[in-house]
């Protein structure tokens, strides 16, 4: 293209005007026929000058980075999405060749309009730059996923083995608390039996207490088997609604459940799913402690079924964020860490995902999204 243009200047003032005009008109269909072609890419194409003003821009991109390709044109890339440091590659570039000067890849991860990371191709030409950008949003999160299993199949190893060697030590302990308690019982000096009782009881209840959480880190561990059924996400979200009334009314919460007329059957474990709900209710209660608001929705797409619990309270941080489904990590004084790790493993186990948004000081808003037994089909045009 570039040796054509260079032959057409060179002998333009030759040229008779029909012939100008004919070679114009079939470098437009060209033109055309390209932009076609990068339009209908699912990798988002952007052109920049020298100066990094917007040249050209597909919808793709567009939708990627969450601006306007046609009001773009024209103006600054870093000003239209603030992008400033994908635009400009590094000093040292990966690649070299005698047509583009350097190339370069990184990832970034845009949270707005959603969360996606996107693998981005810096090319920088004699005259401007040239980005690719992919979508490995759904790839990189199948391995984090993998890398999530194979560390858990470790752990639920030697977990299973610390178990039992802690259970043999707790029921000896708990047999001799009980045969402690007959003694005490035996006692005629009430002061002191009184004393030794409480402390039995004292003992008793740390050794249940014990015995709880290693129940539970068990039970975070291992695969969850699910009775799944046909079923309305209504049931256990009113169940789990009946049970924590009493919680939100002594701690100042103000619930609203927005359902639907009709709701989409999905396959659920009704038992499961009413403590998946209130583990996200339960947290919502102690992340609003001067009270607040909490808003249940439930919306149905085309291929699932979604459960929204949006609370008022203070957020997380980035760091807090990171970690937040990982066994026994928790910011409560009193908190196992448990909850979520064994929310995420139900939801998994029901074929769906439990996804998370929150900003420091403005709320978090958790999506449970279940498959729907019968998909709507779409005609994509």
């Amino acid at each position: 293209m570039r040796n054509f243009f260079d032959k057409v200047a060179g002998r333009l003032e030759k040229l008779e005007p029909a012939v100008i005009e004919q070679q114009y008109r079939m470098l437009a269909r060209e033109a055309g026929f390209f932009e076609g072609v990068l339009g209908s890419l699912e990798e988002g194409v952007v052109a920049l000058n020298a100066d990094g003003t917007v040249l050209y821009a597909n919808d793709a991109a567009g939708e990627m980075l969450s601006f306007d390709p046609a009001r773009a044109k024209g103006r600054k890339f870093s000003a239209e999405c603030g992008l400033r440091e994908v635009e400009t590659p590094p000093a040292k570039p990966t690649v070299a060749n005698s047509k583009l000067q350097s190339a370069n890849y990184r990832e970034i991860e845009v949270a707005y309009p959603r969360r996606r990371i996107l693998e981005v191709r810096t090319l920088l030409q004699e005259h401007g730059t040239i980005m690719i950008l992919r979508d490995v949003t759904h790839l990189r999160d199948r391995e984090s996923e993998m890398v999530e299993t194979s560390r858990l199949d470790a752990v639920r190893e030697l977990a299973s083995g610390v178990a039992h060697e802690i259970g043999n030590p707790l029921n000896a302990l708990s047999l001799n608390v009980q045969l402690f308690k007959r003694t005490v019982a035996r006692i005629e000096d009430g002061r002191l039996r009184e004393a030794l009782a409480a402390d039995a009881e004292a003992m008793g209840g740390e050794i249940q207490r014990l015995d709880g959480i290693v129940k539970k880190f068990l039970q975070a561990l291992r695969p969850v088997k699910a009775d799944l059924a046909p079923g309305s996400v209504a049931e256990p979200l009113k169940e789990m609604l009946t049970t924590m009334k009493p919680l939100f009314e002594t701690h100042r919460v103000k619930v609203t459940l927005d359902l639907p007329p009709s709701i989409d059957m999905v396959m659920l474990d009704g038992a499961q799913m009413a403590q998946v709900f209130f583990n996200l209710a339960k947290n919502a209660l102690e992340a609003m402690k001067d009270g607040g608001r909490l808003e249940i929705a439930v919306t149905c797409g085309d291929s699932d079924v979604c459960v929204a619990f949006r609370d008022t309270g203070e957020g997380m941080d980035e760091a807090t964020l990171g970690r937040l489904f990982s066994a026994h990590h928790t910011t409560k004084e009193h908190g196992s860490g448990l909850g979520l790790a064994i929310s995420q493993r139900i939801v998994r186990a029901h074929g769906g995902t439990i996804d998370v948004e929150t900003k420091k000081g403005k709320g978090t808003v958790f999506s449970v999204r279940l498959p729907r037994i019968n998909k709507r089909i779409r005609e994509l045009t």
